[in-house]
């Protein structure tokens, strides 16, 4: 059965969509998946983003999922180039995002509970994580292995996850967890980790089920 969703023509095969690939332009540095932030692979079109890494109710032919993207994202998307130094170093990169996680975090002391109740975790965990608010989402920064802030990922009331303009993937983890002893339990995402801060557990949170073994290797 065809459909039309916001101008996109799908083709519902099986419970699966496929897609119509002549509408689709894919990721670059310049501009990365608006759903998971990968440089390569994903694709997005006029009101949605096809993510090979990030599962939606809308499974595509290709092994992708289908999410369908605001106007403000879709602005983002397409206005300004969001990496315009490839080799941007991570410090360089925690130069630039450091100084906003903290101001989001300081404007953000006040949502933190509400975010707190929502995923069912107390709000010391999210304050170990140094969670923030922007105005629009709660934002979680990510850092390499050696503790530098590579990029900023962001939740919004509805539970959609979007990394920030400009960011760079990386670790979920409390900076002072390296003086905390025990097992450490390797999770996805950074509700996970705040699960397991709450339960008492070291966490560290991939950004994706495959992504950053490099850096969990010089955590």
């Amino acid at each position: 059965m065809a459909f039309l969703a916001g101008g996109l023509h799908f083709l519902n095969l099986g419970g699966t969509v496929g897609m119509d690939r002549s509408r689709w332009k894919r990721v670059s540095p310049s501009h990365p998946c608006p759903i998971c932030g990968h440089i390569r692979w994903c694709t997005v079109s006029q009101d949605a983003a096809c993510c090979m890494r990030v599962e939606s109710q809308k499974p595509a032919r290709n092994d992708g999922w289908i999410h369908l993207l605001n106007d403000e994202i879709l602005h983002e998307w397409k206005s300004v180039p969001v990496v315009k130094d490839p080799g941007r170093t991570d410090r360089k990169m925690d130069a630039l995002w450091r100084p906003r996680a903290k101001r989001w975090r300081d404007q953000g002391r006040s949502e933190v509970g509400r975010l707190a109740l929502q995923i069912g975790v107390r709000v010391s965990a999210l304050n170990e994580l140094r969670t923030g608010w922007d105005g629009k989402a709660w934002t979680f920064p990510e850092r390499n292995g050696e503790g530098l802030i590579v990029g900023v990922t962001r939740r919004f009331e509805d539970g959609k996850k979007l990394c920030a303009k400009g960011s760079r993937r990386g670790l979920t983890y409390s900076p002072a967890w390296p003086r905390v002893s025990g097992t450490i339990l390797i999770v996805e995402g950074a509700s996970d980790v705040a699960a397991g801060i709450t339960l008492g557990l070291v966490t560290i949170g991939r950004p994706s089920n495959r992504g950053g073994r490099d850096m969990l290797e010089t955590t």
